[in-house]
C-alpha cells in the first residue's frame, strides 16, 4: 500500500475526510456514492 493511499485510509477511519463539491459532482457523474468507497475503504 502507498504511503498516500495508507493516509487517505487513515484519514477514513478518524473520520476526517473533506469532499469539495466538484468532487461530489464527479463522482454523481459516474453514479458512485461516497459512502460506497468509504465502506469499501475502511473495510
Amino acid at each position: 500500500m502507498s504511503q498516500t493511499f495508507a493516509k487517505i485510509v487513515e484519514l477514513i477511519n478518524e473520520r476526517k475526510i473533506k469532499i469539495s463539491n466538484h468532487g461530489y459532482d464527479e463522482l454523481a457523474n459516474d453514479n458512485i456514492l461516497i459512502r460506497d468507497i468509504i465502506d469499501s475503504i475502511s473495510r
